[in-house]
């Protein structure tokens, strides 16, 4: 999954996410609750870009796993 289909999919579901970049670091990603106290975060290197979307749903999965009960939201 891509980064921008998971933050899409997750702002369907009411999940808060973010990430921000650092050229020399690599990505910074984020899952928080409702009222926008940050649960979870990690850093990826610039090799595992790639796996920046799945992070985001595999993490807001075990954080909200009731926000993944039943069918999958359809977009608006």
């Amino acid at each position: 999954m891509t980064i921008d289909e998971a933050i899409a999919e997750l702002f369907r579901r009411g999940i808060n996410c973010g990430c921000e970049t650092f050229c020399d670091a690599g990505i910074r990603l984020w899952i928080s609750d409702q009222m926008n106290d940050r649960r979870v975060e990690t850093q990826l290197s610039r090799e595992h870009f790639t796996e920046s979307g799945q992070w985001l749903i595999d993490a807001a999965r075990r954080l909200f796993p009731e926000a993944f009960v039943g069918p999958r939201l359809s977009p608006e």
